[in-house]
C-alpha cells in the first residue's frame, strides 16, 4: 500500500475509533461510577467551578456574584485494577517502577 494510502486509511481508523470511543464514553456516563471488568474499573467525577469573566468585571465590583459564571466538567476515569499493566506513553510525566510490571 502506497504511503498516501496507509496515511488516509489510519486517519479514516482513528476517526472510526475516537467516534466510537465518544459513544462508549456516553454510554459510561450514563451507568455511573462502579462498572468494573475483569480488568479495569469506571470512576465518574463530577466538579463544577466559578469562571471569572473579567471583560464585564470593573474593579469596583470584582466581589459582585452577577458577573460569576458556573462551569461545570464531568470526568470519566477507568482505572486498571491492581496489579494490571498501564501503557504510559514514553513522553508521560508519570514516573512507573518498570520492574513492578516485569516488562
Amino acid at each position: 500500500m502506497h504511503i498516501v494510502d496507509q496515511y488516509v486509511t489510519l486517519n479514516d481508523t482513528i476517526s472510526q475509533l475516537e467516534h466510537q470511543a465518544r459513544a462508549l464514553r456516553q454510554v459510561l456516563l450514563r451507568r455511573g461510577t462502579g462498572q468494573r471488568s475483569g480488568q479495569y474499573e469506571v470512576v465518574v467525577r463530577h466538579e463544577v467551578e466559578r469562571v471569572l469573566k473579567p471583560d464585564l468585571l470593573p474593579p469596583e465590583i470584582v466581589n459582585d456574584p452577577r458577573f460569576w459564571a458556573t462551569a461545570a466538567r464531568v470526568e470519566l476515569d477507568v482505572r486498571p485494577l491492581a496489579g494490571r499493566p498501564v501503557y504510559l506513553p514514553p513522553d508521560s510525566p508519570v514516573q512507573v517502577d518498570l520492574l513492578r510490571y516485569r516488562c
